[in-house]
């Protein structure tokens, strides 16, 4: 799961206890959340609560509602689109970046990692599940050593952790992204760009449902 990078002291551990709550299915889309529910969970005061909350509505995963309150943020099929858009244009640059920037090494390292990764998806916990894949991608992403690119990756994947927690129930699809981790590499490993467009991208298409997206930027426009 990524972390914040604004939050620190008591707010930062009720930041990841809500996050964990929503990615394992416990807070669903569009349920509201109580803020003295979490602060008792937390052992901890309604201020951090806030602060995190506040945090987690900048990072697109709650909205705060006047008069409302709080409550998780619903997907809009639209918004599902953009958010697969998204992964699928900054993974190709994350993986040109690594190809550019990582070492064979680097990438073996990253192949262990994939094996992990690849044990904490078949677990039968959602949030294990979205935070091994999560893990996979920003530590390719930290291969490529641009750090400008990471908070952005770090926000997108946030959001993504909601659709995921939809599609990630089904264990044949935790099993072809854990799979498709190892392809990666190949690719990272045989600097082929080529494979990772023509046997990766297609997968990221079909997760998000992103098919005419893609279709506008092929024939050598990607």
């Amino acid at each position: 799961m990524p972390r914040s990078k604004v939050l620190s002291g008591r707010s930062e551990p009720v930041y990841r206890y809500i996050v964990q709550q929503i990615f394992s299915g416990r807070l669903a889309q569009g349920e509201r959340i109580n803020e003295m529910q979490i602060a008792e969970a937390c052992g901890t005061s309604r201020t951090p609560v806030h602060q995190a909350l506040k945090q987690l509505e900048l990072d697109g995963i709650v909205s705060i509602v006047p008069n409302k309150g709080v409550e998780v943020v619903t997907l809009t099929e639209e918004s599902v689109h953009q958010i697969g858009e998204l992964q699928l244009l900054f993974g190709w640059v994350t993986a040109k970046l690594a190809m550019h920037n990582g070492s064979a090494a680097e990438f073996l390292a990253l192949q262990k990692l994939a094996q992990e990764c690849q044990a904490d998806m078949r677990s039968d916990d959602l949030e294990t599940r979205i935070g091994a894949n999560t893990r996979f991608y920003m530590e390719m992403a930290a291969i490529g050593k641009n750090s400008v690119m990471m908070p952005f990756l770090r926000k997108l994947f946030l959001q993504a952790g909601l659709v995921l927690a939809e599609r990630y129930r089904d264990g044949d699809t935790c099993e072809k992204q854990s799979q498709m981790h190892f392809e990666i590499i190949s690719a990272l490993l045989g600097q082929d760009m080529g494979k990772f467009r023509d046997s990766i991208l297609p997968q990221l298409v079909d997760l998000y449902g992103i098919e005419d997206f893609y279709a506008q930027i092929q024939n050598g426009q990607l």
